[in-house]
């Protein structure tokens, strides 16, 4: 008796649920006029912006930006001090930053790296720099080191004392972090080098 009391109600669950099921769309009552209703403007000011890119450091030379690099140096143009610019990794390709001693390819770096720095020219914003596996391949930790020297060197410029210069490259002296920078009350980023 209670096999075939299961059975039949497995069977009348089989009928009755597609028969709730339908493939027209349902709207709640109060909201079938969606489509012609407006959102209400809002006074929500923009806090910040954050502008991305990565893979950046393949650009021929140190004058002439890549096309990624130009678009987002247009962007740039355009944006206040509350922003940030992050660049992800790969900022020199092949092979990262070699020593001086390694002329042919250092100059091809610093141009690579130059192209980069290039656009912040006119940032009001803040420009981060994080390493990448290019950035890491054959070089290591030095030539993670000697990149964000050069970086820093460059955004830096003018402030004589070195213990006074912004960390502009994360996480620091090559460390995996994380390293957080806050931007405000409600918002903060939280740096990790996934190739440390």
């Amino acid at each position: 008796m209670k096999k075939s009391l299961h059975t039949f109600i497995v069977l009348l669950l089989i009928f009755i649920l597609p028969s709730c099921a339908t493939f027209k769309l349902q709207y709640d009552k109060d909201n079938k006029d969606w489509k012609t209703k407006t959102a209400e403007p809002t006074s929500a000011k923009l806090e910040h912006s954050l502008f991305l890119i990565g893979d950046a450091g393949n650009s021929a030379d140190g004058n002439t930006p890549s096309p990624a690099l130009a678009a987002l140096q247009k962007q740039l143009s355009a944006a206040n001090k509350n922003s940030h610019v992050i660049f992800l990794g790969d900022n020199i390709y092949p092979y990262g930053m070699p020593p001086k001693s390694d002329d042919e390819d250092r100059v091809k770096a610093e141009n690579r790296l130059d192209a980069q720095l290039k656009i912040l020219e006119d940032y009001k914003g803040h420009p981060v720099f994080l390493p990448g596996n290019h950035d890491w391949i054959r070089h290591g930790l030095k030539g993670i080191r000697r990149q964000e020297k050069y970086i820093e060197k460059h955004l830096n410029a003018g402030i004589e004392d070195e213990d006074d210069w912004k960390n502009y490259f994360m996480p620091d002296n090559g460390c995996g972090g994380p390293e957080l920078i806050e931007v405000s009350k409600n918002l903060a980023f939280v740096i990790i080098d996934s190739n440390w």
